[in-house]
């Protein structure tokens, strides 16, 4: 344990010379302008040097793995030497410093059995005198801060509390840089994820095609020609043909949306036109449900993507569809506002809660359990639409005042020129 605690010497009034105060401060400044780490603590441990008046100084962390201390910085040319040399914990002055968490000055080395002689044998360097400080984190040391044979022939009180000074702000910089290669490594990781991801999902989509395509033909004329007791067998294989086809094509959009350069192709289109297409292909005229469309006569104009904006709302329509009991009803309405296209989703369905009404246009989110729901999808056709509402210049959103109450989706876009 420390002799002295360290909140105690920090906190004594101390008597440093006016260079050693501006010296400290030019610390505090390379703190924040200095961005090589390698350049920072070489810069400290020489302005340590300096001050104190002694021959050399090095910094030494705790390695985890080996259980030792090790030289990250030194003074001198024999730093590449000193970075190969592990200094034991038991056995070394440095150890002692590092265990008991409290600064050690020795002011004659040969005379100290805990003087660790791996180094001088190495380096040909010899200690006469040495003063050390923990340097610390969060009150934890991290590795230790040494300086040697001081020209006065001694240290005094007061070096020992620059050093812890100096020292505190060296700790500052090694976590510094600790965390900032941390930070970078997470970076790469997710970055190197979230390409095989994407990887995956272009290689799946593109794979799946063609046997897809087989299956989806093969179907079709087996359909012609089935005879009435296999017709219902034939309507299942092209039933799951066409689901693996939505999955397929929802991993191409996935992929393309992943992509940074991802661009759409706007043409000048008809609102009113895309909205009927995508009504129909959702499945809104063949369904028992009250169905409505409510659109203007004029025609609205967008800037649009056909397919993808298409394939947007085709999502929003399934989705109130879906989730809208056989005696309710769907209501979609399109109109003019403030120069933006509006497009209002409105199903007498679930509802949302205001949690859901956040989180549905998250990837792979499910409104119901995923183990026990009762409605396909791999939750993400909401998630599509939105981003591709807002490669739009638009914007997707959902209300509901709860749970059993339905639920209302708007999306709102930008009008074109009217090219009617």
């Amino acid at each position: 344990m420390l002799n002295t605690p360290l909140n105690t010497i920090l906190s004594r009034p101390s008597r440093p010379t006016l260079h050693r105060a501006r010296r400290l401060l030019d610390i505090s400044i390379a703190l924040n302008t200095l961005r090589d780490p390698e350049e920072l603590l070489l810069y400290i441990i020489d302005t340590a040097t300096e001050v104190l008046g002694c021959t050399a100084a090095s910094l030494l962390l705790y390695d985890e793995t080996e259980q030792r201390l090790r030289f990250v910085a030194a003074t001198g040319a024999k730093a590449d030497i000193l970075a190969e040399i592990p200094v034991p914990l038991d056995g070394s002055i440095a150890g002692t410093i590092f265990r008991e968490n409290r600064p050690v000055v020795v002011s004659n080395t040969a005379e100290d059995h805990r003087h660790f002689d791996g180094v001088a044998e190495k380096t040909g360097v010899q200690t006469e005198a040495l003063l050390g400080v923990p340097m610390c984190i969060g009150g934890e040391p991290i590795g230790v801060f040494e300086v040697l044979n001081p020209a006065s022939g001694a240290f005094t009180e007061d070096d020992v509390e620059t050093l812890l000074l100096i020292a505190a702000q060296a700790a500052v910089a090694i976590e510094n840089v600790r965390q900032r290669r941390e930070l970078r490594e997470a970076h790469d990781r997710l970055a190197k994820l979230d390409q095989l991801k994407s990887d995956f999902m272009s290689l799946a989509s593109h794979e799946l095609r063609t046997p897809l395509a087989i299956i989806l033909g093969s179907g079709a004329v087996l359909r012609e020609e089935a005879r009435s007791q296999m017709v219902p067998f034939v309507d299942d294989i092209m039933d799951a043909g066409e689901r693996m086809q939505e999955i397929v094509e929802t991993l191409e959009e996935m992929s393309f949306l992943q992509e940074e350069t991802a661009e759409l192709l706007l043409v000048p289109t008809a609102l009113q036109d895309m909205v009927h297409e995508a009504w129909a292909k959702a499945g809104a005229t063949s369904t028992n449900l009250n169905a409505v469309l409510d659109m203007p006569e004029r025609s609205l104009w967008v800037a649009a993507d056909p397919r993808r904006l298409q394939l947007a709302l085709v999502s929003l329509f399934k989705n109130a569809l879906a989730f809208t009991p056989a005696d309710g009803a769907v209501r979609v309405t399109l109109y003019e506002e403030q120069g933006h296209a509006h497009v209002r989703v409105q199903d007498s369905g679930a509802g949302l809660t205001e949690t859901d009404c956040r989180k549905i246009f998250k990837a792979f989110y499910q409104v119901d359990d995923p183990l026990t729901r009762g409605h396909e999808g791999m939750g993400m056709g909401l998630t599509i639409a939105r981003a591709f509402v807002r490669l739009h210049r638009g914007d997707l959103w959902a209300e509901s005042d709860g749970l059993d109450q339905g639920s209302t989706f708007h999306i709102c876009l930008p009008l074109a020129a009217d090219d009617g």
